[in-house]
């Protein structure tokens, strides 16, 4: 009977969301977001730009036409889905001279058989490269703290939220002039200004947030052993931090592992492999801090001594931050007065607190992490009203309002 009920509840729930929001699009422009674009900071900032399979763009110097780009062969269709469009490994390997011009600019002597190999070897010199700027920064800092944001699912333009935490953290005295910051542009996706339960991208969103996080990971590892580094992260922006820092394997099912599956494409895009093959941070003082994380916190976690170098196992990460809250209605997922969505079709369970047969997500984490790493473990509840009173909203921006921030970023920072 549990069952059937909660099936009619996903089914009303669809309709609910085709009746009202089906024909409401927006057809004017905001410039919110754009204001805030032109406003950001330069100064010691440095952006990654990742596409769908954790690829780096090259130098914005590199025009990358938007139809070539998500239909690079038939050119019909710019919306459609595939494993060729959005991924940049495909585009250059049809876009002969492009590759050539960026095997030129990074200066790769080396004769390659295939454009693939040319393709990973500019991957290869723009990582260093990251590496190199970075590492730089961190020397002349005199924290020697990297601060490093991500942003989440269906967040096409997060600079505006990215000024906005950094604005933040100045104002509560958390940096100064000499502070480093490393912002993500990973592909999240976007549904247009349209409902995102409809669009069709969550599941796509997800398995993005993986490849960006092992990208990461390659930046990471290499910088000087002394960096602290500071995570923050906000909604499915915590699946690509925590991917980063340790081998995030078991909430993930077999399709996780896709292997590309034409010719013209890497042989092998494994991800359960890659985890194995890219060792994770070993600075000694690292700390994330996860606002509305959009991810499982049990099954998320029970990897977390997963890092592929640490054998024998040293814990160098030495605080988690989870600030969630009961009533955000993109990770509670409710349905009526059920929140049974938060633990299915992609958990969101740990941004939204899920209790289930009476102990919450956070103290099921903290069942598992304690015991072994004493007080390594943080949670900073935004919730406004009561449980279930009424739901509130998921943005960064709102987070960051509310009085429960500055007890988030304390437990970053000090």
């Amino acid at each position: 009977m549990n069952k059937i009920f909660q099936k009619f509840c996903c089914i009303l729930a669809v309709c609910s969301i085709c009746f009202n929001y089906g024909c409401k699009r927006q057809k004017q422009v905001w410039f919110g977001a754009i204001q805030r674009t032109h406003s950001a900071e330069q100064a010691n900032v440095v952006r990654l730009y990742i596409d769908k399979w954790g690829n780096l763009y090259p130098g914005n110097k590199y025009h990358i036409p938007y139809k070539a780009f998500f239909d690079p062969v038939k050119k019909k269709n710019t919306y459609r889905n595939s494993i060729l469009n959005g991924n940049l490994e495909y585009y250059y390997q049809y876009q002969s001279a492009e590759l050539q011009k960026l095997f030129k600019e990074y200066e790769i002597e080396a004769n390659y058989n295939t454009s693939k190999d040319s393709f990973y070897a500019v991957q290869t010199k723009l990582i260093s490269g990251y590496v190199e700027r970075l590492s730089g920064y961190i020397e002349n800092s005199r924290s020697k703290v990297l601060i490093v944001f991500i942003h989440g699912f269906n967040d096409p333009d997060p600079t505006g939220d990215y000024q906005q935490l950094r604005d933040s953290i100045k104002a509560h005295g958390y940096a100064d002039s000499s502070t480093v910051y490393l912002e993500l542009f990973w592909d999240g996706l976007t549904s247009n200004q349209g409902n995102p339960g409809l669009a069709g991208i969550w599941g796509r969103a997800q398995r993005n947030s993986v490849y960006a996080g092992l990208t990461l990971r390659s930046i990471l590892s290499p910088l000087p052993e002394e960096t602290k580094i500071r995570i923050i992260t906000h909604s499915l922006g915590a699946s690509v931090g925590t991917a980063a820092l340790f081998n995030t394997t078991s909430k993930w099912s077999s399709k996780y592992a896709k292997k590309k599956d034409i010719n013209a494409l890497s042989g092998s895009w494994d991800y359960f492999e890659l985890t194995r093959s890219i060792p994770a941070p070993r600075q000694k003082d690292i700390r994330i801090g996860m606002l509305a994380a959009a991810i499982p916190g049990e099954s998320t976690f029970v990897d977390f001594e997963q890092r592929t170098w640490a054998v024998p196992f040293e814990n160098n990460i030495s605080r988690i931050v989870v600030g969630f809250n009961v009533n955000d209605y993109a990770v509670a997922k409710r349905v009526g007065r059920s929140d049974f969505l938060a633990s299915r079709m992609g958990a969101t369970s740990l941004g939204c607190n899920l209790i289930v047969d009476g102990v919450s997500e956070t103290e099921r984490v903290s069942q598992m992490l304690e015991p072994k790493f004493p007080g390594i473990f943080c949670t900073v509840d935004f919730s406004e009203f009561r449980y279930k009173q009424q739901p509130e909203e998921h943005g960064l921006y709102y987070y960051l309002l509310r009085p429960q921030a500055t007890h988030f970023l304390q437990h970053i920072f000090e």
